[in-house]
């Protein structure tokens, strides 16, 4: 008798390069294991990098939202200066800011007013899906939704280097979000506040 291979199961650490999406990365493992169950804790946008846990075996991907319930932290550059249609260094600039910048101790002070419990407007090219479908589909075809804000808890931001473009540490919580990750995308069109500047995510 042949031997049967023990099917791989577990949650597995990927550290996602700039480029493949997160549904690419599961595709992926999902062919590498021949797990017909693998799903990830977390959408990271193309253009991100960083660690996605992606859970392979029925046992874990029906218990993610149990597993994947803490807290995360997030180390973004933002652009200051300029807003996109996306939030993010994928889209079109819609919105200039005055210039000049703020100085660097302007958004170090602004920073900490954008903490605590906050209420956060999915951007229209946001992964959240609606019947079935991603935020993102909608907008492509010309029918952006516009779904309520939800509650959200960002717990400790800091500015690491602020230049031409502004690197920060965020911690956010889930616990008082609805099923999906927190989207700092939008979270980071308030810093700074809108009337000093627009702003986006570059990495």
């Amino acid at each position: 008798m042949p031997e049967t291979a023990t099917p791989v199961t577990g949650i597995l650490l990927v550290d996602k390069p700039a480029g493949p999406s997160s549904a690419q990365v599961v595709a992926v493992v999902k062919a590498l294991t021949g797990s017909p169950r693998v799903g990830h804790g977390g959408t990271l946008d193309p253009f991100a990098t960083g660690l996605l846990p992606v859970l392979v075996g029925r046992e874990y991907t029906r218990e993610a939202d149990r597993l994947l319930a803490g807290d995360k932290a997030y180390r973004v550059t933002v652009r200051l200066g300029s807003e996109t249609d996306t939030c993010d260094p994928t889209g079109r600039v819609v919105a200039v800011g005055p210039r000049p910048l703020p100085p660097a101790d302007a958004i170090a002070t602004a920073l900490p007013r954008f903490t605590g419990e906050v209420l956060q407007e999915p951007p229209a090219y946001s992964a959240l899906k609606v019947a079935g479908r991603p935020l993102y589909w909608y907008a492509r075809h010309d029918r952006p939704l516009a779904p309520e804000a939800r509650p959200v808890r960002i717990v400790r931001s800091c500015c690491l280097r602020c230049s031409t473009a502004l690197s920060i540490l965020s911690s956010a919580s889930r616990r008082m979000s609805s099923a999906g990750t927190v989207s700092l995308r939008f979270a980071f069109r308030w810093v700074p506040p809108p009337p000093l500047c627009g702003c986006c995510l570059r990495a």
